[in-house]
């Protein structure tokens, strides 16, 4: 009792010192350390989820799920651990902590090796302790089942989606829905194949119908190259329309929400023509879909890259979103990899209204990988995720404020103009060296012009379709307004950061 006082003094206190606070920090729980959730809790802390790699020093198992809880300042108040000494957890998309009134949930998978696999489902207080586990397997014809996502239902239950596949066939899954109660019992389980050919299928993110109680789900089909596909079953699980995204060069869909207005909106990654080392570029991309899987709209941000993807989204109201992910901006130009975090604000047409791309862990043989997205309680956002190419590898937990910022100052009066005429991309912000700036494809004439506080002109350039690259190694460290001109009249402005 004297510790959990002491921890709730702790939050309430980091609560009142720290409350429009950002955190940029990485936690090294074991060996390895994965992280693909964020929630806030009631009481004002942050809970992350993922995996561990414990082989070394735990009872768990050589990978179990973990959730730590650190306060708003991002000290680490505590860590667990679910899992037991024979299995190893595995996840697959993206949002593996989800909060539902007070309590947390979460869908692992746990490999016991010879083929044999069980899959579950927790539920967790404010703390990370469990309230209970329930476990789903496979059948006779697959008798692998992984589960990858969930959502909560109308009527107080969940969908779990996930996979299933025959151990001798393992290259061939089908996808598979599992309702439940409230308490995790099983109300129905339905499988579908969404190739007739030999290849991989998997479930990425799963939303019911506020009206229609219809269920829709999003995922990925292919062997060689993964496709998007957009499904709908009715209450029962019944499939009604299976839709398969226009994607020449191929793609994924991460995540989908409904919105106020009924639609859909999705997000992920569109393949681009090009392959740089033998690596297919891919874009982030969002897709606005109707009740009956027809697109809207299809928008691409940003250069082109590896890893580029919007792993999360968060709807806001009148239907304007938060989307996060990683970035890479480097790769493409030779110039080697550079995951690194990236948070966006769009408008309900898709046009982007600031969009914060930050390397928090350089140098560029890091690469920083960004899936689980949340809203702070104070108002700004909560993004985790993890760094590779690093011993060990830990968890990374960002929060920045309402205006994307992770550093006070980075974005003054860019938000006054809620959607840009132009649309441009400048990354990263801050900047150190150079500073890359994405044009639109229907943009003429344009420049752009660099300014210091005391209005004196210190760098321009004209602008061409894609991206621009601008040297900033002769600016002084400090702030500074860039103006955007199109044939010769000022559109836009943004507020850029240099630090050296």
């Amino acid at each position: 009792m004297k510790a959990l006082l002491a921890i709730a003094f702790s939050v309430l206190l980091s609560n009142i010192l720290n409350a429009q606070g950002f955190i940029k920090k990485n936690y090294t729980q074991y060996y390895e350390a994965y992280s693909y959730g964020v929630a806030q809790t009631s009481y004002g802390y942050i809970m992350a989820g993922g995996i561990t790699d414990t082989s070394r020093n735990g009872i768990y198992g050589s990978l179990p799920y973990t959730v730590m809880g650190v306060d708003t300042l991002g000290n680490q108040l505590w860590l667990k651990n679910y899992g037991d000494s024979s299995s190893k957890v595995f996840l697959g998309s993206a949002d593996y902590i989800k909060k539902v009134a007070n309590y947390y949930y979460s869908a692992i998978s746990k490999d016991y090796g010879n083929n044999v696999w069980f899959s579950s489902f927790l539920k967790l207080d404010e703390w990370g302790d469990t309230l209970w586990t329930k476990e789903y397997k496979g059948d006779a014809a697959d008798s692998i089942l992984i589960i990858d996502n969930f959502t909560k239902t109308y009527s107080g239950g969940f969908i779990l989606g996930g996979r299933v596949w025959n151990a001798s066939t393992s290259i061939d899954s089908k996808v598979i829905l599992i309702n439940i109660d409230s308490l995790g019992t099983v109300v129905w389980k339905k499988k579908y194949n969404l190739l007739t050919s030999i290849g991989g299928e998997y479930i990425s993110s799963i939303v019911q119908d506020s009206t229609t109680r219809q269920i829709f789900f999003t995922g990925s089909r292919g062997y060689t190259v993964y496709k998007s596909v957009f499904c709908t079953v009715d209450s029962a699980g019944n499939n009604i329309t299976t839709k398969y995204i226009n994607e020449p060069y191929g793609g994924e869909l991460l995540t989908i929400k409904q919105l106020h207005d009924g639609n859909f909106i999705a997000a992920g990654a569109y393949n681009t023509a090009n392959s740089v080392g033998g690596f297919v570029m891919r874009k982030s991309a969002l897709r606005k879909l109707d009740i009956n899987g027809n697109t809207l709209w299809h928008k691409e941000f940003g250069v082109e890259g590896i890893g580029n993807n919007f792993a999360s989204i968060e709807v806001l109201a009148g239907d304007t979103l938060i989307v996060g992910g990683s970035t890479d901006t480097t790769y493409a130009r030779g110039l080697g990899f550079n995951d690194m975090f990236q948070l966006c604000k769009i408008a309900p047409n898709g046009t982007i209204i600031w969009c914060t791309q930050v390397d928090i862990n350089p140098p560029n043989t890091y690469q920083d990988v960004y899936h689980g997205l949340g809203l702070a309680k104070s108002s700004g956002y909560l993004m985790t995720g993890y760094l590779t190419n690093s011993s060990p590898t830990p968890f990374i937990l960002v929060k920045t404020d309402a205006n994307g910022c992770v550093q006070t100052n980075c974005r003054a009066t860019a938000l006054a103009q809620e959607q840009p005429s132009v649309g441009l991309v400048l990354y990263p912000n801050p900047a150190s060296n150079e500073i890359n700036i994405t044009c639109p494809n229907y943009v003429t004439d344009a420049h752009i012009v660099f300014t210091n506080v005391l209005g004196e002109t210190v760098l321009q350039s004209n602008l061409k379709t894609g991206v621009t690259t601008l040297t900033t190694q002769s600016v002084a460290q400090g702030f500074y307004t860039a103006t955007v001109y199109v044939q010769g009249k000022a559109t836009e402005q943004y507020k850029i950061v240099i630090n050296k």
